[in-house]
């Protein structure tokens, strides 16, 4: 749902949900899960004696006892973090183990890059918080409305590229209206069931 943030076990691996985040079992009936679209972090027991095998969008993502992963299905946007600990990632042919700090992008039959990138950037909707680093405004106001009520609307065609540095608190997510009003003197318009018009 929007906004909702959700911990489950299955198993012994702990799991937890980002907004808008929908996983589903195997078809095969094998153990482990599916991660259809949204966000979702998993954390293997270093105890764990069995493997737990992730499935995202055709690779298998196999994190080792021990290890925490990010995988994020967003749209097209396809990116498997390893977090701590260490995962092998496998695509057709090609197999990649992550170390902490190192990211998989996917396209839609390979991986694409493996590159380092800051963890605590990757982790921090876990800490309550989105944390944007020169990214595109449309990219900000599209990973927003995954957490909020109602949607923000970009209109114009110079804002949507606008490039934004913030950290923005879940909790008070609409501070982001007030930040690109401010930022770059935006027109805001709101509107019934929490649509909010920027321009």
């Amino acid at each position: 749902a929007t906004g909702e943030r959700r911990d489950l076990s299955i198993g012994s691996v702990a799991v937890a949900m980002a907004a808008r985040t929908t996983m589903r079992r195997p078809a095969d009936g094998s153990a482990g899960i599916v991660v259809s679209q949204g966000e979702a972090q998993f954390a293997v027991p270093a105890s764990a004696a069995a493997s737990f095998v992730i499935g995202v969008d055709g690779a298998r993502l196999m994190p080792a006892p021990g290890a925490r992963v990010n995988v994020r299905c967003v749209g097209g946007d396809i990116r498997i973090t390893c977090l701590a600990g260490r995962a092998e990632l496998v695509r057709g042919a090609r197999t990649v183990v992550l170390q902490p700090s190192w990211q998989a992008r996917l396209t839609a039959d390979r991986i694409a890059s493996v590159a380092p990138v800051a963890a605590d950037t990757i982790d921090a909707w876990r800490r309550g918080w989105l944390v944007f680093d020169d990214q595109p405004l449309q990219d900000v106001v599209d990973e927003i409305n995954r957490y909020r009520t109602g949607r923000i609307v970009l209109t114009g065609s110079a804002l949507p590229a606008r490039r934004v540095q913030a950290r923005i608190p879940l909790a008070r997510i609409d501070t982001f209206i007030d930040l690109v009003r401010d930022a770059y003197g935006a027109k805001v318009v709101s509107m019934p069931g929490g649509v909010v018009l920027l321009s």
